[in-house]
């Protein structure tokens, strides 16, 4: 596919998710070649803003310390943990008291 029939196909592609868009050049509200136009610039500044934040994603992996890395990892799993014993806790107090709960019914 040649890129004006890839230019093209997404252009197309475009005006169909948006059919307000044919409905305004179908009237004459604005013409085909506008709407052309400003989907080409929708387009470069969709890319620019990709280019930049993927810029600025390497830029943030580059800067990076393992150490840094490896210290707040460990942080994040005491964390961890530390949720999984109150929540132990927790299930064996409902437990018990669920248990409580039924023997007195068995003695009544």
């Amino acid at each position: 596919m040649s890129p004006l029939s890839a230019e093209k196909a997404a252009f197309k592609k475009y005006l169909t998710e948006n059919p307000h868009l044919i409905e305004k050049g179908r009237r004459r509200e604005v013409s085909w070649q506008e709407l052309y136009e400003e989907w080409l610039l929708f387009e470069d500044q969709k890319q620019d803003a990709s280019e930049t934040f993927l810029n600025t994603l390497k830029k943030k992996f580059k800067e990076l310390d393992r150490e840094q890395i490896e210290t707040y990892t460990s942080q994040v799993q005491d964390v961890i943990d530390l949720l999984n014993d109150v929540l132990g806790h927790i299930q064996h107090n409902q437990q018990s008291k669920n248990q409580s709960f039924m023997s007195q019914w068995r003695e009544e």
